[in-house]
């Protein structure tokens, strides 16, 4: 790859195949990105990695132990010369040997479950479910979230500072079209549980909901997940989180509890009209 996007690739590259060694050598490497400054990005790099065998006997394609070794190449490039050449990698966890050789060199470490980066993934999900949304003026959407903007701030941070008070309500914003609390208790609360699988089911669910609430309300809330209807997401929500056979009848259960409380004719408001906090609970 390296040798395909570079402007002079294919002079370095007929120099390394020249050498005739198995991996590019490092002062190599380093004339090439003295030629272009490079940033290499290896996205889940230990999939790649940790799928890579030697082959057995003197004469086996020894793939692992070159990985292993280009991989330690770049490491140290990049650490002696950062002016040339970055190298990000993303690695799922801790406990692969991809992970032990990418931290041989002591790299920056940037932990995704920090506050921070927790905006970064609530930016990354938006992105990816709307490609057009950075087209919708902020005016608008300001306007579209007003009133859940105000409510919010009024029920449940009525004694902060006037300026924590407007952060809360571009908070709003920044989050449309869902609320801040529904994107906080389905990561908090429901990606945690062990069958979930991260941000995929994080994704799904908001899609679908959307796709059958967006419509309809000018935020939405964990009150549009309805247990009644396949299409809003709610499927894909328990299924996240079932792990037992009970927990798969819980939208079962939850349906005949729904249908109860419209036969006894109980004073409730009509669903999609609940508040945050009460949408999930009542129906459930």
């Amino acid at each position: 790859m390296l040798f395909e996007r570079h402007p002079k690739g294919p002079y370095y590259r007929g120099k390394f195949e020249q050498s005739g060694s198995l991996v590019p050598a490092k002062s190599l490497l380093q004339d090439m990105f003295a030629e272009q400054k490079t940033a290499l990005i290896l996205d889940e790099l230990q999939t790649w990695y940790d799928g890579l065998h030697d082959e057995p006997g003197p004469g086996g394609q020894k793939r692992l132990q070159w990985a292993f070794n280009f991989i330690q190449t770049l490491s140290e490039l990049a650490e002696d010369r950062p002016d040339l050449f970055c190298l990000v990698v993303s690695v799922r966890d801790n406990t692969t040997d991809c992970f032990k050789q990418i931290h041989r060199k002591g790299p920056v470490v940037i932990d995704f479950k920090g506050e921070a980066a927790r905006e970064d993934r609530k930016r990354l999900v938006l992105h990816r479910l709307f490609q057009n949304r950075g087209n919708v003026p902020a005016a608008e959407i300001e306007q579209y979230v007003s009133a859940y903007a105000a409510e919010r701030v009024r029920l449940l941070h009525a004694e902060r500072t006037e300026a924590d008070k407007a952060r809360l309500k571009r908070e709003v914003a920044e989050c449309w079209p869902f609320a801040p609390e529904l994107l906080s208790l389905l990561e908090d609360h429901i990606l945690m549980a062990a069958a979930a699988q991260d941000s995929r089911d994080f994704i799904r669910m908001l899609a679908e909901v959307f796709r059958v609430r967006g419509q309809h309300v000018p935020v939405i809330t964990a009150a549009d997940f309805y247990v009644d209807d396949d299409e809003c997401g709610v499927t894909t929500l328990i299924d996240s989180f079932a792990t037992s056979a009970d927990q798969e009848r819980l939208r079962e259960k939850a349906i005949r509890n729904l249908a109860a409380i419209r036969d006894a004719s109980v004073d409730a408001p009509p669903r999609g009209k609940l508040s945050q906090a009460s949408g999930l609970g009542l129906y459930l």
